[in-house]
């Protein structure tokens, strides 16, 4: 059973991005990149966030470099 799931959440996540393409390119107006980039990655990030129930910590993002 475990695995069906996997499956199917497998290939789900390429069908909803798909998805999403064919909204933005055909729904909105052309010439906004960054417009169309936050409505594709808005959904993943929140179904992640709801999915995990907690931000994400500082440990993973880069610090930079230190100036002297």
């Amino acid at each position: 059973m475990a695995r069906n799931l996997d499956m199917l959440l497998a290939a789900s996540a390429p069908a909803v991005w798909g998805s999403t393409y064919i909204v933005t390119t055909e729904l909105l107006p052309p010439g906004y990149p960054l417009t169309d980039a936050v409505l594709r990655a808005l959904p993943a990030g929140l179904v992640l966030l709801a999915a995990t129930r907690q931000l994400p910590g500082r440990g993973g993002q880069p610090r930079g470099r230190r100036r002297r």
